[in-house]
């Protein structure tokens, strides 16, 4: 996919992968309308590839909700973290010369990674609250099996293409 440029008057930076917003929503659409519903799976070989794909996946999450509990607090405190390290930076980046800058940015995305290594092990099922929310887990989790799907999609698409190209 294309770079998306992130400029600003001190920096320049690209994201990769995030593609058109267009193009996400088709791809989206398609696997929950055409791949996703067992009855509307096409006959090829693509379809059945990418059917097993999406059913295996969904498998993953389903089977063990703990998984998926496990996961989505995960996220959360990830989420979380890099918002604490955000809104540090935006407050203290201000507050110190242009040659301290980068230091102060590359000790605060240390702290952010010993934080999460930090989380991350020491979490284990029994940790988590009976208060998350099952419901907008598991929506979040269909949506990401949903994107891996159109993902894995579009690489057999264009493994094909460059098949019939070349």
């Amino acid at each position: 996919m294309a770079k998306d440029e992130f400029s600003s008057g001190d920096k320049e930076s690209m994201n990769t992968g995030s593609g058109s917003k267009l193009c996400r929503s088709q791809l989206y659409l398609w696997v929950l309308d055409a791949i996703a519903p067992a009855h509307a799976l096409t006959k090829n070989d693509i379809g059945q590839k990418l059917g097993e794909f999406y059913d295996s996946r969904k498998s993953q999450f389903q089977d063990n909700p703990e998984l998926w509990k496990q996961k989505a607090v995960a996220r959360q405190c990830k989420k979380h973290l890099w918002n604490m390290v955000r809104s540090l930076t935006q407050s203290l980046i201000p507050m110190v010369t242009k040659e301290l800058q980068g230091q102060l940015e590359a000790t605060l995305n240390l702290t952010l990674q010993t934080m999460q290594m930090g989380l991350t092990s020491s979490m284990i099922a029994g940790d988590i609250a009976p208060g998350v929310k099952d419901r907008e887990v598991k929506k979040g989790f269909g949506n990401l099996v949903i994107s891996q799907t159109a993902a894995y999609g579009c690489r057999l698409l264009f493994k094909e293409l460059k098949g019939v190209v070349v």
